[in-house]
């Protein structure tokens, strides 16, 4: 190894700060949403009193604005990156990728139990570009990877379907939310516009509309969680849930996604109600045997 070789090797480490902090900022759910939360806070306040600064103070101001935005677009863009590749695919890329009608008596009889039967469809793919279970909100089709059931067992299989189906029985609440997310961003970027410039007005709309997002998209994964899981019980899917935690480096969410601990914990709760179920009816049978 020559000595300038060597230099550089030994350099390495004192730059290695640098490669951990913008993984931080880039990968971290937590620093993406704090930063639409300064970005909409800025926008009202003091974004609504812009016109009565001196032209010193609104420079400043612009100046903090401006780079709170491209740092909140630069962690943001993986997100977007890896939105628009699934979108392009599926409908796109995907089209010689021609899912099967996949079926089993567990899965006829889980769809009925969840009053989804004839409604709801699955389907097996070999697309590469779905990575993971999903049900389109359009008609009810839900896809399975070929390698998710070739990765799970049977009754964890079962679970992730009833999840899906989940998804299929709250889509009424689901819409009902994502409009009501809708109307108040409508709402706040009526009001922000008659009081401020329109950058500001425009991003804290964008800004608050992928806050929204969150909240509602979280909310439904939840309820799909605790839905399909009284279906089906809650032990599969949180095998499911705890397999898939193992394999990611951090578990802080998404931006359409709750943490994966904070849903395992949530199905937990619905596990240990039904051991206390179980328990609780095992001594009233026992006192009457006595």
């Amino acid at each position: 190894m020559s000595g300038s070789t060597q230099s550089r090797c030994d350099e390495l480490p004192r730059f290695a700060f640098i490669k951990d902090l913008e993984d931080y900022l880039y990968l971290t759910f937590t620093i993406r949403r704090l930063l639409l939360v300064a970005l909409v806070v800025l926008s009202v306040v003091p974004g609504t009193i812009y016109y009565g600064w001196a032209a010193s103070a609104k420079w400043d101001f612009a100046a903090l604005y401006v780079s709170i935005l491209y740092l909140t677009l630069w962690t943001q863009s993986r997100f977007i990156i890896r939105f628009a590749r699934a979108v392009i695919g599926t409908s796109i890329l995907g089209w010689k990728y021609r899912p099967t009608p996949y079926s089993t008596p567990e899965i006829t009889n889980l769809a009925k139990r969840m009053g989804v039967f004839g409604k709801a469809k699955v389907y097996v793919t070999s697309n590469p570009w779905i990575d993971g279970p999903f049900t389109n909100a359009l008609n009810c089709a839900v896809y399975l990877p070929a390698n998710w059931l070739e990765a799970f067992p049977k009754s964890e299989v079962l679970a992730t379907v009833g999840h899906e189906f989940g998804h299929v029985t709250q889509r009424r609440r689901f819409s009902l939310e994502a409009l009501l997310a809708a109307g108040l961003v409508l709402g706040f970027t009526y009001l922000l516009a008659l009081h401020s410039v329109p950058l500001i007005y425009e991003v804290a709309e964008v800004s608050l509309s992928l806050l929204l997002l969150g909240v509602v998209s979280w909310r439904g994964e939840f309820r799909a969680d605790m839905e399909g899981a009284r279906s089906t019980g809650p032990e599969g899917l949180i095998s499911v849930l705890e397999l898939l935690r193992t394999k990611i480096n951090r578990d802080d969410g998404s931006e359409t996604h709750p943490p994966l601990h904070k849903r395992i914990e949530r199905l937990e709760v619905l596990l240990n109600e039904d051991l206390d179920g179980f328990a609780n009816k095992r001594d009233q049978g026992g006192d009457r045997d006595v």
